[in-house]
C-alpha cells in the first residue's frame, strides 16, 4: 500500500499487506486524517475482514468480522465528530435468515457496536456508502427486503440513529446499471 504524489507521480510505499488478501468487488475504505488510520476490506480465505493500515507507521491491524454475532460492516465512512466508522452491517434472524443492520466500529477500541434493525430495506449493492455527518444520515444502495434480483434498486438514505428511511428514490434498473461509487459533499 502506497501514496502517490499528484504533482510529481512518486509512488512512496507505507505498508505491506499479505499477497494472499484478496481485493473486494467495491473496494469498501474509509481514512481517518487526524490519525492517519485507512481501514479497508479484504479478502481472506473464504471471509471478509477488516484491516486498518496506520499510513505514519505501516503497521496493519486486522480487525476480523463475525456475521454470526453481528460483528460486520459491509460499508464503511469514517465520521470524524465522533472518532467512529459507520457502515451498514448484518447479523442472524432469530428463527433464520438475515437482518440488514446499521453498525459502528470505534477505530481506538476496535470494538462493533450494532446500532439499530434496518427494517425495510435488505440487499446492498457492491458496498458503497457516503455519509452525511451534519445531518446524520447514511446513503447507500439497496432493495427492499424480499425483493426480486431484477427488481430495481435505490438510493437510500437512513438515519443513523434511528435507522428509519429518510428517503429512496429508485436509482437503478439492475444491481449491473448501478454506480460503482457514491460520495456526499459537504459544503
Amino acid at each position: 500500500m502506497g501514496k502517490v504524489d499528484p504533482t510529481t507521480g512518486d509512488f512512496t510505499q507505507i505498508a505491506s499487506i499479505n499477497g494472499s488478501y484478496l481485493p473486494v468487488l467495491g473496494g469498501a475504505s474509509t481514512f481517518d486524517s487526524d490519525s492517519g488510520q485507512l481501514m479497508v476490506q479484504l479478502g481472506v480465505a473464504d471471509v471478509i475482514d477488516n484491516f486498518v493500515v496506520d499510513t505514519k507507521t505501516g503497521t496493519v491491524e486486522k480487525i476480523p468480522e463475525d456475521p454470526s454475532t453481528g460483528r460486520v460492516l459491509t460499508t464503511l465512512q469514517y465520521n470524524p465528530k465522533d472518532g467512529l466508522v459507520y457502515g451498514l452491517g448484518i447479523k442472524p434472524k432469530t428463527g433464520g435468515g438475515i437482518e440488514r443492520t446499521l453498525a459502528t466500529l470505534d477505530l481506538k477500541t476496535k470494538t462493533y457496536n450494532t446500532v439499530c434493525e434496518v427494517t425495510d430495506y435488505l440487499i446492498e449493492s457492491g458496498g458503497e456508502s457516503a455519509l452525511d455527518y451534519d445531518a446524520g444520515v447514511l446513503t447507500w444502495i439497496g432493495q427492499k427486503a424480499g425483493a426480486k434480483p431484477t427488481d430495481p434498486f435505490s438510493l437510500i438514505s437512513t438515519d443513523v440513529k434511528t435507522c428509519k428511511t429518510v428517503s429512496a428514490p429508485t436509482l437503478c434498473t439492475s444491481d449491473a446499471l448501478c454506480p460503482w461509487s457514491i460520495e456526499y459533499r459537504m459544503d
